[in-house]
């Protein structure tokens, strides 16, 4: 199988980026907590992407279809939409097993966004008690299925929650990408935390051998050996440093929001410090993050307002909006007007130069206003040697060659030639 490379999310990344110009932006939420009406928080909401004619919760359903649907096409490894899909999968067991031990329907409780259908998930399990679903997550179902006969919910819960986490692991393993076990281990070292407060909080520290997760970068024994009030020691360092602090406070009676909010804003902490990578998995695996934060918001905001509570009580529940906002990096086509002019549909900054003399400028004031990546046509770039070679050396721009209007000169070709060749010492293309 051919490693899949930073630069196959060149084109996606682009898009991502321009698409980022209709996100819930801090200034945004403030206009939709400050809405005079139901009605212009709907429009608001519109402007972003979100169905105005629709209920609200049919709204957010077609945001995270369309984009499931949108990206499981363009991004080289599909699997990466998994990590936020597997998570519905697991609510929807859970409703089917627990609606049907209480004789009631779970319609109304099923989520869409999951790897598997929903409805036929109920269908298969109420008339066959199977499930269409991985063989970790047939096993979960079954063996939550026995707890829930023996009037033991808890038990369920965490045999399903243990599955959906290791299900998470095994396929960021599977993609052998740094990033995204590194950020499955953040998801369990929040759940590990947030569960040994709640334990602390209701003295009931007997559920944590079989409630903490493996596969976090704190053991689940470091946890069950340490006292409550020195969870903030454990995680000392960590990006859980401040919400564990706040965690030790909790488990004593402090304030259980703060703490829960300290652990979702650790978990954005660990994106932000990707958020500088102009191309990569990272921008997609921040941009799938950052659509589900919004959709959380909005629901916050949304029935907060319905509920008749003050805009200052709502924002007391949001997380920090200003630690999820992405720097704007640009991306920019640079070369003569015929070649660049259709990326402008793209939402890319195209600026025409038709001639080395006119693109040099262009370039420098490209490269100092943080535009990630340009595209440089290969006929520009031939006379621009001596700079593109200065701005191979940095981080960013990154500089990529593509054909102009006459076709290919090879040049793009040839810097990966050369590009392979320092690496290895040889010409192996």
């Amino acid at each position: 199988m051919t490693r899949i490379k930073d630069t196959d999310y060149l084109a996606v990344s682009a898009r991502l980026h321009a698409m980022e110009n209709r996100l819930l932006t801090p200034e945004k939420q403030e206009r939709l907590l400050e809405a005079a009406n139901e009605a212009e928080a709907r429009k608001l909401l519109a402007e972003c992407g979100y169905a105005e004619n629709s209920p609200l919760e049919e709204a957010l359903r077609l945001r995270r279809e369309s984009l499931f649907k949108d990206l499981s096409s363009s991004i080289p490894e599909p699997r990466l939409l998994d990590l936020f899909r597997i998570k519905f999968d697991y609510h929807n067991i859970k409703a089917i097993l627990k609606a049907e031990r209480r004789g009631i329907s779970p319609e109304g409780l099923l989520l869409s966004g999951g790897r598997y259908d929903a409805e036929r998930m109920q269908n298969e399990w109420h008339q066959e008690h199977r499930l269409t679903a991985s063989d970790t997550a047939r096993s979960a179902a079954e063996k939550a299925a026995a707890l829930l006969r023996e009037n033991d919910p808890q038990g369920a819960d965490l045999v399903l929650d243990a599955a959906c986490y290791a299900e998470m692991a095994a396929l960021a393993a599977e993609t052998k990408s740094g990033f995204l076990q590194g950020y499955v281990r953040q998801l369990i070292d929040a759940a590990n935390l947030r569960t040994a407060v709640r334990a602390a909080r209701s003295g009931s520290s007997e559920v944590l051998p079989r409630a903490l997760l493996e596969g976090g970068s704190v053991s689940p024994h470091g946890i069950m050996m340490t006292e409550p009030g020195k969870l903030g020691e454990l995680f000392g360092a960590g990006a859980l440093e401040k919400a564990a602090a706040l965690g030790a406070a909790a488990a004593g009676g402090g304030s259980l929001t703060a703490f829960e909010k300290a652990c979702d804003e650790a978990t954005d902490a660990y994106l932000a410090a990707a958020r500088r990578t102009p191309f990569g998995e990272e921008t997609v695996l921040c941009y799938l993050a950052a659509v589900e934060n919004e959709i959380t918001a909005i629901r916050i905001i949304m029935t907060g307002r319905q509920a008749g509570l003050s805009p200052e009580m709502i924002r007391s529940r949001l997380r920090n909006a200003g630690s999820r906002r992405r720097p704007r990096y640009k991306i920019a086509v640079l070369g003569d007007a015929q070649s660049v002019q259709g990326f402008a549909a793209l939402g890319l900054q195209v600026c025409p130069a038709e001639n080395a003399e006119q693109a040099r400028p262009i370039l420098h004031r490209l490269a100092k206003e943080d535009t990630a990546i340009i595209y440089v046509t290969e006929q520009l770039a031939a006379g621009l040697t001596a700079e593109l070679d200065r701005y191979r050396k940095a981080v960013t721009p990154a500089i990529i060659l593509i054909p102009g209007k006459e076709g290919s000169l090879g040049l793009g070709m040839q810097q990966v030639k050369t590009t392979v060749e320092r690496a290895v010492g040889a010409d192996i293309i």
